[in-house]
């Protein structure tokens, strides 16, 4: 009750709730009614933050994010401006607000919001469409449906692309990809009659049709097993053809690429060899000596003869 010299009292003698402790003035951030007693509210826009204000953005305005009223509005997040400053105490950091991505609600400069923040399916982690895609808003507060723009491809994996995937071909009539035969990689159909290209172990036959390759090719051209460009497992590649074991003068080579072996010329002083250079020699060309694995010009070793530790090729 207001009595003698009191301009306001609201019950109680705290100050920042619109009636100072003595009852002398109003506080001039709060619109009070004066009455038995006196009710005081916050002047939301004014720029100055109390405690009872959900956000304070210093303006009126609503879908911004902090509404006329003072009260954070569906759809965004509200957080302390970190620049602020004041020297009075009550008065707390002004508010910076944002939308909220991936909450399905769209609100401010959000192109679209599908309530996620997955990326490929239409509407991105920041709210924006997708390449290839449109987002429709739904009424109320649902998320955004996405789907492909007209004349754009769907995948079985829900992608939206220009041209479909290896392995699949168009149908202009619901414009989605189709899968082709599991033995192609391009086709105009899904029969393996269909077909444009072949996986490794088949070949286009006819032009439309994949074949498969002679079981010791990897990768062939034709089904012949000598139109073969890498073989299977326990064979080397001899020219275009895969063969068990290289020819002598050759050896298997599985190190260089092994997922391609090859057979590869012995060292010029090996007849036969197992691998590259001149220590793992099995047999000598004309002119050179063997010693354990290695082919030698000479059998002399600091100028004595050791004809029982070298021995010349006979061919």
């Amino acid at each position: 009750m207001i009595t003698g010299s009191e301009v306001c009292d609201d019950g109680n003698i705290v100050s920042g709730d619109g009636c100072n402790s003595d009852c002398s003035a109003t506080e001039s951030e709060f619109s009070c009614v004066i009455g038995d007693p006196t009710v005081c509210t916050p002047i939301c826009g004014d720029g100055i933050k109390l405690a009872v204000e959900a956000c304070e953005d210093g303006n009126n305005n609503n879908n911004d994010g902090c509404s006329s009223t003072c009260t954070i509005e569906t759809g965004y997040s509200c957080t302390d401006d970190p620049t602020f400053s004041s020297a009075n105490p009550a008065y707390k950091p002004l508010d910076i607000c944002v939308t909220v991505c991936g909450d399905g609600i769209r609100k401010g400069t959000e192109a679209c919001d599908d309530g996620n923040l997955v990326a490929g399916d239409g509407c991105d982690a920041s709210c924006a469409i997708d390449t290839n895609w449109k987002c429709d808003e739904v009424s109320g507060s649902s998320p955004d449906v996405c789907s492909c723009l007209a004349n754009i491809y769907s995948t079985s994996d829900n992608k939206c692309v220009t041209s479909c995937p290896t392995g699949t071909y168009p149908i202009t009539s619901n414009y989605t990809c189709g899968a082709c035969d599991s033995k192609c990689t391009a086709c105009t159909g899904p029969l393996i009659s269909e077909c444009s290209a072949c996986v490794g172990s088949y070949f286009l036959e006819n032009t439309t049709t994949c074949s498969p390759c002679h079981s010791s090719c990897k990768v062939c051209t034709t089904s012949s097993s000598t139109k073969c460009t890498s073989c299977n497992s326990g064979y080397f590649l001899e020219g275009t053809t895969c063969i068990s074991k290289c020819f002598k003068g050759y050896y298997g080579d599985s190190v260089t690429d092994p997922s391609n072996p090859k057979c590869k010329q012995c060292d010029a002083m090996c007849k036969e060899c197992s691998k590259a250079g001149t220590s793992d020699c099995s047999s000598c060309t004309t002119g050179y000596y063997l010693s354990g694995k290695t082919c030698a010009a000479t059998c002399t070793s600091d100028g004595s003869t050791i004809s029982d530790t070298y021995y010349k090729s006979e061919s």
